[in-house]
């Protein structure tokens, strides 16, 4: 087995973003609102993300940080990478706005606060 080329290895992101936010509401699902630098959208405030009927505590927050150059003409949708920022053990996303980089690399980046650790299930 010969090793596949860089070209060969790369797979489009097939997932759109309308159906990507749709698991984790619903509501927040029809349309991508562009927000400033340093000024993420906080999705734990305007869905259903971090409800208790989601298993989550007054803990859970979610910001989408959507920088304008990555919408697409039509204003509302996006073909540009989704990164999900992970913060280390007792971190918390305090700051991923200013330094991710998300607004100069266009890409979307989603910041969970994660709730006494990852990969935890609901409480």
């Amino acid at each position: 087995n010969r090793p596949q080329s860089s070209e060969t290895m790369k797979a489009p992101l097939s997932l759109p973003i309308p159906i990507l936010l749709s698991s984790l509401s619903k509501e927040f699902a029809s349309a991508l609102e562009s927000n400033a630098p340093r000024s993420p959208q906080i999705l734990s405030d305007i869905t259903s993300v971090c409800t208790a009927n989601q298993g989550r505590t007054s803990k859970c927050e979610v910001e989408l940080d959507v920088p304008p150059s990555t919408l697409n003409a039509d204003g509302v949708t996006s073909d540009r990478p989704v990164v999900f920022f992970f913060h280390g053990a007792g971190g918390s996303i305090a700051g991923f706005a200013r330094s991710s980089g998300a607004h100069s690399v266009n890409v979307i980046g989603v910041y969970p606060q994660g709730e006494n650790g990852w990969n935890t299930g609901p409480n």
